[in-house]
């Protein structure tokens, strides 16, 4: 019969392969993990665009449908069908059309008021309607 000793050693030594076993393991998840979390941040990063894309097209959609009138922030929230009682949304039409300003695809007559760019006075100023009034150029 095997000493007590002889037996907690025995034990000891398969309690440490077994650690040694699930770390190596634990090893190839995290690196599985990171790897898949990396997908994901991309694909989540590229919808993210795609949906904003989207998006500045349905504003120019807008734009273009009520013609040379300039819009209030609103009025833009409303043609895409958002609900305007809540003022986040409002507010989060007021800041695609900030950013479609600052890329030129719009103009913001007054405080508030965006309107496309006057496309015969962008060309006199050198280039196509974006040109010349702070997006492409």
């Amino acid at each position: 019969m095997p000493s007590m000793r002889a037996v907690m050693e025995s034990r000891e030594r398969a309690a440490l392969a077994r650690v040694k076993e699930l770390r190596a393991e634990f090893e190839q998840v995290r690196a599985a993990l990171a790897d898949a979390e990396e997908v994901l941040n991309r694909r989540v990063i590229g919808l993210e665009e795609y949906l904003e894309t989207l998006t500045q097209r349905r504003i120019m959609a807008v734009f273009e449908k009520a013609g040379g009138d300039g819009l209030w922030a609103r009025q833009v929230a409303v043609g895409l069908g958002w609900d305007v009682s809540v003022p986040a949304r409002v507010e989060g039409a007021r800041g695609r059309l900030k950013r479609l300003v600052e890329r030129g695809w719009l103009a913001e007559s007054r405080p508030g008021m965006f309107k496309l760019p006057e496309r015969d006075s962008a060309v006199a100023a050198g280039g196509g309607w974006r040109g010349g009034r702070g997006g492409g150029s």
